[in-house]
Formats: structure tokens, sequence, C-alpha cells
């Protein structure tokens, strides 16, 4: 569904019972944007999806249209959702869309877990520093396999950074 170009952009959203919360992270993997555990405030979940589609009803006249971001070997086109890395298309899910495109707009600083959170899960309740780490781990993956330049480094007790392959 998010790699169909009709409705890569809808919010894919999960409910999840109460106790299935181990199953938070597999979601997250398999590209849910966000879940939710029963019982929830239904209008936490209106909220949610009003301020997700209000994103994806911009007139295209947005600073968005037609950006691309660029660090190294690694291109990012936001409003068609594509990554070129290493002269290949990459397919990322949106959280690691999310978090890459937070990375290459501040390429080589160092970027805190708590920040990488409030990027790519706007209400993040209960995502904690672990799921962090799945992601980055992911981006991480598909960067050494794609680019010779670029590489997302583990700064202890601070963070990530997006910055150059070591020679």
């Amino acid at each position: 569904m998010k790699q169909d170009a009709r409705t890569g952009a809808l919010p894919c959203v999960a409910l999840l019972s109460p106790g299935a919360e181990a199953q938070h992270i597999e979601l997250l993997r398999s590209g849910v944007d966000e879940c939710f555990v029963r019982p929830f405030a239904p209008a936490k979940l209106l909220e949610y999806l009003r301020s997700r589609l209000a994103i994806g009803q911009t007139s295209g006249q947005g600073p968005q249209n037609g950006k691309s971001l660029i660090y190294g070997d690694v291109e990012m086109q936001i409003d068609k959702h594509l990554v070129r890395c290493g002269g290949g298309e990459i397919l990322l899910g949106p959280i690691e869309f999310k978090l890459l495109r937070h990375m290459l707009e501040n390429p080589e600083k160092v970027i805190s877990r708590d920040e990488l959170i409030g990027v790519a899960w706007p209400s993040s309740a209960g995502v904690g520093a672990r799921t962090v780490d799945v992601h980055i781990s992911q981006l991480r993956k598909l960067l050494k396999q794609c680019s010779r330049g670029a590489a997302i480094r583990t700064v202890r007790l601070a963070g990530y950074a997006l910055a150059r392959r070591a020679k």
C-alpha cells in the first residue's frame, strides 16, 4: 500500500489490543505510521488523521514542491517520495523516509533520538529509543549497500548523524 503512488501518502494506522504492545515495533517496520493501543480517546485518533490528511491536501505550491535534498550520492525527491542512492532507487517505508529526510535536511548534525521521535512519530506516545534504533539500523543497512559516500554515524549518548563514509 505504501509503495503505490495512489495510496502511499495516506496514513496507515494500527489499532492494538491491550497486551499486544510487543507487536508495535513489527508494525512500524511494516510501514504503519502510527499505533494506538485500545482503549484510546477517539479525539486523539481524529486529531492525528486530520493533521496527516491536511498535509496531503496542500495545493502543491508550498516549499516542498519539486524540492530535492542531496548529500553525497544520496538524493531525495520529496514531492515524489523517491530516494536514489548510488545511481539506483531505494524503497523506504514512511518512517525511514521521514528519518532520512530530517537527516538530509541537517547533514552532519548530531540528532538526538528524542528529536527523531518528534520527526517520525508526531504523537510520540509509546515510542522509545529502541524503536528509533531499529529504524536507524534499517537505514544504515540500506545506505551501506548502495552509497559510497554517505553513512549514519552513531554518537554515543547523543544520537545519530548523517556523515561522510570513512575511506
